[in-house]
């Protein structure tokens, strides 16, 4: 959609989405790469289960963080509210 929105000159739209993907950059950054990703997909509904040691759980003020990301997420219809549960 970013790109689609650039290349038909729906700026303030690609400007919006850019912004977006550049905080969902940065979240990468919040903990180690596998505990931001297996924390994400489990507060979307997805339980990868923890992460193997020595890479520890999330600290809470970056789970906020991360939270608040995944709910913007949702309320631009990104992700959707309620995950369908794993077989």
């Amino acid at each position: 959609d970013l790109y689609r929105h650039y290349r038909e000159a729906v700026r303030g739209e690609a400007l919006r989405l850019q912004i977006l993907a550049a905080e969902m950059g940065a979240a990468l950054e919040l903990h180690t790469f596998p505990s931001v990703v297996k924390e994400g997909l489990a507060m979307a509904g997805f339980p990868m289960g923890p992460c193997r040691k020595p890479v520890g759980k999330m600290p809470d003020d970056a789970r906020r963080t991360l939270a608040a990301l995944l709910e913007k997420l949702r309320s631009d219809g990104m992700l959707p509210a309620q995950a369908e549960p794993r077989p």
